[in-house]
């Protein structure tokens, strides 16, 4: 499929990117009214497991299930991380594992390009 290996394509490259190069969609309302649908937004990786992490930043996050936007705090379980969404009664909060086969990369939201209505 063209669109896989576009996806693979992608992946490569922004591992070997060393600033913010992931641009991404918005296509849901679980962080608006902050990050409305038809945004786009740019990040950086991040490394969970470096020393320090800031705890409650709005993350993109690439997981075997898509790609999930949410606000990420420390779980209450070990080796997990808890996914906020800005709208709680629409999109409850959920955890998920920190492994490999989970979770491709953390990526912090940098900066966002709002696309105004015509």
């Amino acid at each position: 499929m063209e669109t896989q290996s576009l996806q693979t394509e992608h992946k490569t490259w922004a591992k070997q990117q060393k600033g913010p190069h992931l641009i991404y969609g918005i296509y849901d309302e679980g962080m608006a009214p902050e990050y409305p649908i038809g945004a786009k937004i740019i990040c950086q990786p991040l490394n969970i497991n470096a020393p320090f992490f800031q705890w409650g930043e709005v993350c993109l996050i690439d997981t075997c299930n898509g790609y999930v936007l949410r606000s990420i705090h420390k779980s209450g379980r070990a080796g997990f991380i808890k996914c906020v969404s800005a709208n709680q009664e629409r999109w409850p909060s959920f955890e998920i594992p920190l492994r490999d086969d989970v979770i491709f990369g953390i990526y912090k939201v940098m900066f966002m390009i709002n696309q105004l209505a015509q």
